[in-house]
């Protein structure tokens, strides 16, 4: 009986073996054909098989990585994402998912589904499994400059070049780097050498432009943001850049054009993601060239727009406060938005208001400057009437000491004694204690909008 038992065993674990067997050499052979499936670009018909073989065995890890590509070919990555987590679990690889593969299908998917950490745990592995692939360091470089860990970055790079000398990402990072560091010489020598070996990487001209800019060669900046304009990643910063470029140059009209080029590229491309900094950014320097050009509503409108979305934003809250009196004042409004020709006809009305008669009228920045003649009764006295230097301002900033000094010294050009500076803004304190004491007389805001209103 005992004799039997054992047999019947025995007959158990043979016939178990061979079904193992004739099953294993199945999934193998239905491997081997997906495989080729693939290759024919059979997605539909690979996935179903692969989910029945991972059903009969969810070891099964050439399944499974079949099936991540299979997924991935169908654009599917999230699909994707969970085969890859399960060999992950599973640990076993082979001739069918071989470690350096799988790797490079994680770290990507990985970073894809944001999280960082497991993909720089994968390349670091690949560095391991592949130490001469230029492409695992630079990966690496990429998450350590993320991290804020530059000098890590900086090593992965370099052995990214050492490894691949071409590599135009590598030297466009390193140049980043050096660009954040401050240090512009060895950053444009990195740039260069990145353009030198892929003349297509337009961010690196976003960069240049910055350096140049930077500089204050202005010229320079706005052609290099010109190229930059290719790359959508760097588009919109590069629109915003040369707007400012343009301010620099006092060429208002096409910093407006360029700003509002920004504007509408926001609204109309859902690909771009702008930053509330950034759309704040914009608007800000659209109301500044307003401003220089004397149009003061639309300054207004996007100095509004901003204090809507973040109170005290840089000095939004004061051009606010400073041109409040366009909304009740409109004698104030048209010395503020006149054109040049009706200015020079509201400074002959405030020199009448000053008993002072208006001649040789000249542009200066933010206003212009006269020679004021005392008026008064027509008596033989009149030849020696005193002459005022006359600056009559339209400025966005308080007037300082320093203006008060740039007076004077016009004074002392023209050999005249007095003078008065009239200005739109606040004086400073440290201007009027400059002031007391020499021959200028400071008309603020207040004391012009009296002036104004007996005009």
């Amino acid at each position: 009986m005992t004799t039997i038992i054992i047999l019947s065993i025995a007959i158990t674990f043979i016939f178990a073996a061979i079904i193992f067997i004739i099953v294993r050499k199945a999934t193998n052979h239905n491997i081997t054909s997906i495989q080729n499936l693939l290759k024919q670009g059979r997605t539909g018909h690979s996935i179903d098989i692969l989910k029945k073989i991972i059903i009969k065995d969810p070891q099964n890890v050439d399944a499974h990585f079949l099936l991540a590509k299979a997924f991935l070919m169908e654009q599917k990555d999230e699909l994707a994402f969970m085969e890859i987590k399960a060999i992950n679990k599973i640990g076993e690889f082979s001739s069918v998912c071989p470690e350096p593969e799988f790797r490079k299908i994680s770290s990507k998917l990985f970073l894809k589904f944001n999280q960082p950490d497991e993909a720089l745990k994968d390349y670091l592995l690949l560095i391991k499994l592949s130490p001469y692939d230029a492409e695992n360091y630079f990966n690496v470089g990429l998450l350590f400059e993320e991290r804020q860990r530059s000098s890590k970055a900086v090593n992965y790079y370099k052995k990214a070049i050492e490894l691949q000398p071409r590599h135009g990402g590598a030297y466009m990072h390193l140049g980043i780097i050096m660009y954040n560091n401050k240090r512009y010489k060895d950053a444009k020598v990195f740039f260069d050498s990145s353009l030198k070996y892929d003349d297509n990487n337009f961010t690196t001209f976003f960069y240049l432009g910055k350096i140049a800019k930077e500089a204050k060669d202005y010229l320079t900046a706005i052609a290099e943001f010109e190229k930059a304009l290719r790359d959508k990643s760097v588009k919109l910063k590069a629109l915003i850049e040369r707007g400012i470029c343009y301010i620099a140059l006092q060429k208002y009209d096409t910093a407006i054009t360029e700003l509002e080029k920004a504007i509408t590229l926001v609204e109309k491309d859902t690909e771009i993601n702008p930053t509330e900094q950034q759309i704040l950014y914009i608007h800000y320097f659209l109301a500044m060239a307003f401003e220089q050009e004397r149009n003061l509503d639309k300054a207004i409108e996007h100095w509004l727009y901003i204090n809507k979305r973040k109170k005290n934003f840089k000095d939004v809250s004061e051009k606010l406060s400073q041109y409040k009196e366009l909304q009740e004042n409109d004698k104030m409004k048209d010395y503020l938005t006149s054109t040049r020709d009706d200015f020079i006809e509201i400074c002959k009305e405030i020199c009448t208001k000053l008993s002072l008669n208006a001649q040789d009228f000249k542009d200066i920045k933010s206003g212009i400057q006269l020679i004021g003649l005392e008026s008064g009764k027509k008596d033989w006295k009149a030849s020696k009437k005193q002459p005022y230097l006359v600056r009559i301002l339209r400025d966005s900033s308080p007037i300082n000491e320093v203006t008060v000094r740039n007076t004077l010294d016009e004074m002392k050009n023209l050999n005249i004694m007095k003078s008065i500076l009239i200005s739109s803004n606040e004086i400073t304190s440290e201007a009027k204690k400059f002031a007391e004491s020499r021959p200028i007389e400071l008309i603020g805001k207040r004391k012009l909008v009296k002036l104004l209103s007996q005009t």
